[in-house]
């Protein structure tokens, strides 16, 4: 159990964090460029069979803005590898989750669910540190 919103909660779903990171701490290039970060095809295979696995994806909104600029060209492109098509199609199916304090909803498209969170969030781990509650029981 646990507790959202003012609501209880009986399932937890699993959140499963990926991210690509250098090996000295760097996640993006210079000016916020990912693309300047290291790919092989590791690195699709790994993302293809996350997004297999997964219901939802939970997306800040450079990452959201990323992806929607990207990703839904790829999926007619026969020059690009057949693992990157694959994400492509996932990623247009998938359920969106976008956690951002600036996105308004008629920014998003295709079912994507915009949520605030920022103040409260540091709101209920403040109340939790102080309380020694963690949102679950």
């Amino acid at each position: 159990m646990y507790y959202c919103g003012g609501q209880v909660h009986q399932n937890m779903r699993k959140l499963i964090v990926c991210n690509i990171v250098s090996l000295d701490g760097f996640y993006s290039g210079p000016g916020g460029n990912v693309m300047a970060m290291p790919f092989d095809g590791g690195f699709s295979d790994y993302n293809a069979e996350r997004l297999r696995a997964a219901d939802t994806l939970l997306l800040g909104r450079t990452s959201y803005e990323g992806f929607r600029s990207y990703w839904p060209a790829i999926a007619g492109d026969m020059s690009q590898p057949a693992v990157e098509r694959e994400i492509s199609h996932l990623n247009g199916a998938i359920q969106k989750v976008v956690v951002s304090n600036s996105l308004k909803p008629n920014e998003v498209t295709g079912g994507v669910r915009p949520t605030s969170c920022g103040a409260r969030t540091r709101t209920r781990r403040s109340q939790h540190s102080k309380s020694g509650r963690v949102g679950r029981s």
